[in-house]
């Protein structure tokens, strides 16, 4: 566990400006990994992998979390045949949402606060 990970003084670790780039890259890559060609499988995985070390926004780390899920969809992503990968892209689609809407609402309260 490296420090970035740990709670300091009972506050919970924020996403840094890294972390942020990287569940954006995440959600990017997600949404053309579902499209029909196929083509954006293996960067997918790739970036699911990535963010799956990144710091997930406060109240978002445990197993029900939308990041989470779509982080552990996208690590098998790519060993899913073409029929199951069909099968998940509504829900993909839903958890990018998700996603988008948690870390615009994240931003809005860094302005605020």
């Amino acid at each position: 566990m490296t420090h970035r990970h740990r709670f300091r003084r009972g506050v919970a670790p924020r996403p840094s400006d890294k972390d942020l780039r990287l569940l954006g890259r995440l959600l990017k890559r997600a949404e053309k990994a579902c499209r029909p060609d196929g083509a954006g499988v293996l960067p997918f995985v790739v970036a699911a992998e990535k963010a799956g070390k990144a710091v997930l926004p406060v109240g978002h780390t445990g197993a029900d979390s939308v990041f989470v899920r779509l982080i552990l969809i996208g690590k098998g992503f790519g060993g899913m045949s073409a029929e199951a990968r069909a099968g998940r892209e509504v829900e993909i689609g839903r958890l990018v949402g998700a996603c988008r809407a948690v870390l615009a609402q994240g931003i809005r309260e860094d302005i605020a606060g």
